[in-house]
């Protein structure tokens, strides 16, 4: 037995008269049933004790196989009979086996498996027992007494058959013969408890012996020959998306139900419908359709139109289902055509064909034959607003000459970018006010990220950049995970250069006309200036992002071998220890010298740890040990000079860093991204088609 890695010997075989055909647990795990050719029979429990043994006359046993609940017991004979037993060892019955209906001649078991019901069922009542013979027939029961199984006939000499984890798939693994190429294959079907086919997996190889099932159901373990194949199984999940919101189901041991979940990824909000019998998930614009079965006993099926929160608006019963054709439901979303007249008498019915086009298709079409002065456009301003048509709704505002009203819509419909800008266009003042007291309500409730995003939308790049960096240093002081610390400073670094040139915009927007373009420029410089001096991240906005892409970069070439390449970029690591700490630095400094010989700079890093101040008494002395076993095997002494370091010392300045390698750029001919404005060697960057810094696309 295989516990925790080691193998144990439990209920040692000394039956030397006969051989073991098939074991089997129960449904808990805390018995197992072992049968032998002669027909014994014992049961012991998961800690080696024997509970009961029974001797069968005159079979030859072959397969056994527990019930979900572990009362019964399934024996099956070589002669291809199944008898049922309970768990005592009491004979019961013989099972019917309904798939050998008409077959001649000799049949073997080829397998039994009783799903166990763990992980819940696709239906209720829905087929859990697969039975399967050497010729190709199986069929799948509720029960053991089932009096209507379904029937199946693969077509294919079947060697094994398992279910997955869930029940929902049936893996029945054997070969099948090529009548172009006279030879068998070997073949792997997979079939649903209601015996419809899935899909056909082709296995390379002479003879397949078995198959089994991984226990997520994702992948599908099979011998052949001496080998072992995996093989990946990619489900047909039931989900879709719409209006921001992922519709998924799953099964659930305590409910009979499918488990159908409205995700709104937006606001993380989740509204759950349990739905019986559920056939499949389909969603467009904002509604989702759930397909179901009524009953057994009626065969009808119901379509069920759900919004976005998984509310039934418009539930259709249907007696048609084919998988061979397809039917259309015309479905449209009721509107009310409040535009009209009831009496249609007096008017020309060209005119009221005319007017029902326009308020149906495109009810912007009512506003435009509206005079300025109509006293209904307010009115029609008010309806655009309940149904969430923003444009449309300022639009009729700013007609009857109403921005106030219009911006009042714009932060109503969540259109902050809209209301800033007409804010500034009229001159009003509290629209800054009010974003700033709808931000402070958000972070109040710990809703950052959507205060990020309620700034950007108004075009606050600035305020947006603050709280992205914020997020950004609070999740690199958890020193977990260094990727995700630098797609937030990305983050980060992105919205700030979109800040400067919103700045650069508008000092152009204020000189056209008036100054030339270099006094324009350093308007937009001043006042850039200003704001740089009360935040440490105006001017060096990538020093983040640069800091985590460098530490990450080191750690892949060292990874992948590239020890001298490595050293390169982790000396360049020694600029950020604002960012990431000393200790992490200097240690992947130390680690990458040492690999690459590089013994002196490797000392000088050991130094530099043994002086940290954030480190205990006995850290440093693990870091003394550490550099005394190294240095009295191998001299304090760089074999080769830093190809970095005596660029740095030459008197020429900092050279440009190649982002895709960490290297110094030395050549007058680089590539640089015309986002980040960073720089990589020109035969490097053929290699990329994103920035490997910002991760925008090469041009």
């Amino acid at each position: 037995m295989l516990y925790k890695g080691s193998w144990y010997e439990e209920m040692i075989n000394n039956r030397n008269k006969s051989v073991v055909r098939s074991m089997s647990w129960n449904a808990d795990g805390q018995k197992i049933c072992i049968v032998y050719e002669d027909g014994a029979v014992i049961v012991g429990s998961v800690d080696g004790n024997r509970i009961w043994g029974k001797d069968l006359k005159g079979v030859q046993l072959c397969h056994v196989a527990w019930s979900a609940d572990s009362k019964v017991l399934l024996f099956g004979m070589a002669n291809g009979e199944i008898h049922i037993y309970d768990n005592q060892g009491n004979f019961i019955m013989k099972m019917k086996l309904n798939c050998l209906v008409n077959v001649t001649g000799a049949v073997s078991i080829a397998g039994i498996h009783w799903y166990h019901g763990a992980e819940g069922y696709v239906e209720p009542d829905c087929p859990c027992l697969a039975i399967c013979f050497d010729n190709g027939r199986c069929q799948i029961m509720r029960h053991e007494n089932d009096q209507n199984p379904v029937l199946i006939d693969t077509g294919m000499y079947v060697v094994s058959i398992q279910w997955n984890h869930t029940g929902s798939v049936l893996a029945v693994a054997g070969s099948q013969k090529v009548i172009t190429q006279d030879k068998d294959i070997n073949i792997v079907q997979f079939y649903t408890p209601f015996g419809e086919h899935l899909g056909t997996l082709k296995v390379p190889g002479k003879h397949m012996s078995a198959l089994s099932w991984e226990g997520g159901g994702l992948k599908i373990a099979l011998t052949v020959d001496s080998f072992i194949y995996f093989a990946n199984i990619r489900p047909d999940y039931k989900w879709g998306y719409c209006s921001n919101t992922v519709v998924y189901a799953y099964t659930r041991p305590d409910r009979p139900e499918y488990c159908v979940t409205f995700w709104d990824t937006k606001n993380n909000d989740k509204y759950v419908k349990y739905v019986k019998s559920l056939i499949s998930i389909t969603t467009c614009g904002d509604f989702c359709i759930l397909a179901t079965k009524a009953d057994e006993n009626h065969p009808q099926f119901v379509l069920v139109l759900c919004n976005s929160i998984g509310t039934p608006m418009d539930p259709k019963y249907i007696d048609l289902a084919s998988k061979e054709a397809f039917y259309i439901w015309q479905y449209r979303v009721a509107k009310k055509l409040t535009a009209l007249e009831i009496n249609q008498i007096t008017r020309p019915r060209k005119e009221g064909r005319e007017r029902i086009y326009h308020v149906d298709d495109t009810p912007s079409g009512s506003l435009d034959g509206v005079l300025d002065y109509s006293k209904a456009i307010q009115e029609i301003a008010q309806m655009f607003v309940r149904v969430g048509m923003c444009e449309q709704a300022v639009t009729a505002f700013l007609k009857c000459n109403q921005p106030k009203a219009a911006v009042d819509t714009c932060v109503h419909l969540n259109q902050w970018n809209k209301a800033v800008e007409l804010a500034k266009s009229h001159n009003m003042k509290e629209i800054g006010s009010l974003l700033a007291k709808y931000a402070s309500h958000l972070l109040e409730k710990n809703k950052i990220l959507d205060a990020i995003e309620l700034y950007r939308k108004a075009n606050y790049f600035y305020d947006a950049a603050k709280l992205m960096f914020k997020i950004a240093d609070e999740e690199a002081k958890k020193r977990t995970k260094p990727l995700r610390v630098k797609k937030l400073y990305v983050l980060s670094a992105l919205l700030i250069e979109q800040y400067h040139e919103q700045m650069k915009n508008a000092q152009r927007g204020k000189a056209k006309g008036k100054s030339s373009e270099a006094t324009s420029a350093l308007a937009g410089l001043l006042e850039e200036e200003v704001l740089s001096t009360s935040s440490r991240f105006t001017d060096n906005a990538w020093r983040g992002a640069e800091a985590y892409h460098f530490f990450i970069l080191a750690q892949r070439q060292l990874y992948a071998g590239y020890v001298d390449t490595a050293l390169k970029t982790a000396l360049h690591l020694r600029d950020y220890e604002d960012i990431i700490p000393a200790v992490e630095i200097y240690s992947l400094l130390a680690l990458c010298a040492c690999a690459s010989r590089a013994f002196g700079t490797c000392s000088k890093a050991f130094i530099k740890l043994e002086s940290l101040e954030t480190l205990s008494s006995e850290q440093k002395q693990q870091y003394e040990d550490l550099a005394l076993e190294i240095f009295t095997k191998h001299t304090p002494k760089d074999n080769r000079k830093s190809e970095l370091d005596g660029l740095l010392e030459g008197g020429e300045g900092k050279l440009p860093t190649c982002v895709a390698t960490g290297s110094p750029i030395t050549e007058y001919q680089f590539w640089m991204c015309s986002v980040c404005k960073h720089c990589a060697l020109a035969q490097e960057i053929n290699n990329y088609n994103f920035c490997p810094l910002c991760h925008s696309a090469v041009g």
